[in-house]
């Protein structure tokens, strides 16, 4: 029972990163529309997560809305993480001290 705090821990850990990196892949196409470096080509792009499609015609000014929902996802699993690791660690002094 302990150990299974670390593993989930480590596992949301590393999904909170990909979420992250998503969103920051995302930021980049948005502020690449508005400055004028980043190429339409066609009404909008398609929206990918892990070989997954999300969606397969996002307009161009509605990718700012995805960008923020990857953010929020990966800030909460970030959260949820930490707090599995300090129960992790909780369990692990108790388990020393008694």
């Amino acid at each position: 029972m302990k150990s299974i705090f670390k593993w989930v821990a480590l596992f949301f850990t590393v999904e909170s990163i990909a979420y992250l990196l998503h969103s920051f892949k995302l930021g980049r196409i948005v502020s690449g529309i508005s400055d004028g470096t980043y190429f339409k080509d066609g009404d909008g792009i398609g929206i990918y997560f892990m070989g997954t499609e999300i969606n397969d015609r996002v307009p161009w000014n509605e990718i700012y809305l995805y960008r923020d929902s990857f953010l929020r996802k990966g800030v909460i699993v970030l959260v949820i993480a930490v707090a599995c690791y300090l129960i992790h660690r909780k369990i692990k002094k108790t388990a020393i001290l008694s």
